[in-house]
């Protein structure tokens, strides 16, 4: 069901990338949203284009405004999302992996505070993974938590600053250095305690995905390059930190905590920066 342009306030961005049943799943959810549907849409950007989802996609009774944009090739998250934010018709732009659920209540609360003030407001996320969850509530933040999960932003603000950088390729650090330019914009980061979303599969570093720790940690240099040397510090990937972390996890560490996710995730997000300080040619997943 389409809805008129002007009576959308927010714009639900979202890429899929084989993963049909949790996009499935979040279209569904958004159904029993506390919202009026007039007042948002999705934009979901499909990367290495499913065109079969689509089709079930558009085949599906669905109360609130949908766009979907079909990539005949992989995109890359930074040029995916600018391109779902440009053709998003809301004037709040709110991230939402496709493996990520919002509570019924979630996009409300991040129109309301939008509307008192115009900042990045970042929400808490459950990671549930089968049986196992845990979670991440955000009390103090700044621009290192913002992320694509549970994240709303004014879209101007977000044009004011070019969107996401298409120059980093692959996953990882594309979200905190918009957050970095935000904040150099002069935008507020405000954390969202009870706005709450529902990560389907564990937290990126516990999920023993050592090609997405590998690239994320080779963004991490390429960005840091470009910025303060304090944003290398928050990164970890300054070289006082590369030199002790290549120190800590030694050959003996990961033998002996050869089951650690976390040593894994650090093991290659390190391998990934030190090859990016190389400017060796880096092997990296695109999404």
């Amino acid at each position: 069901m389409s809805v008129q342009s002007q009576q959308i306030q927010l714009s639900i961005i979202t890429l899929s990338y084989h993963r049909a049943d949790t996009l499935l799943q979040k279209l569904n959810a958004l159904k029993v949203c506390d919202l009026d549907k007039r007042a948002f849409e999705i934009v979901i950007g499909f990367n290495d284009g499913d065109a079969d989802l689509v089709r079930q996609i558009e085949g599906l009774e669905l109360p609130y405004s949908t766009q979907l944009l079909l990539f005949s090739e992989n995109e890359g998250i930074s040029k995916g999302r600018n391109r779902c934010i440009e053709a998003a018709k809301g004037n709040i732009i709110y991230f939402s992996d496709d493996d990520c659920i919002p509570n019924p209540n979630t996009l409300s609360q991040h129109i309301q505070a939008q509307a008192k003030k115009q900042a990045v407001y970042i929400g808490s996320i459950l990671f549930k993974d089968g049986n196992s969850e845990s979670s991440w509530i955000p009390k103090k933040v700044n621009y290192g938590n913002t992320n694509g999960a549970n994240t709303s932003v004014p879209k101007q603000a977000i044009q004011a600053v070019d969107g996401f950088d298409e120059s980093l390729s692959g996953y990882g650090g594309e979200d905190i250095l918009l957050g970095y330019q935000l904040k150099e914009l002069g935008l507020s980061f405000m954390a969202l305690e009870n706005a709450w979303t529902t990560h389907i599969g564990p937290n990126p570093a516990l999920s023993r995905n050592t090609d997405k720790a590998y690239s994320a940690g080779y963004n991490a240099v390429m960005i840091a390059k470009k910025l303060p040397t304090s944003v290398a510090f928050r990164l970890g990937v300054h070289p006082i930190l590369l030199g002790l972390k290549q120190i800590i996890l030694n050959p003996l560490v990961l033998k002996l905590f050869k089951n650690s996710a976390t040593l894994l995730y650090e093991k290659a997000y390190l391998d990934g920066a030190f090859d990016a300080q190389k400017n060796s040619p880096k092997q990296n997943e695109k999404y």
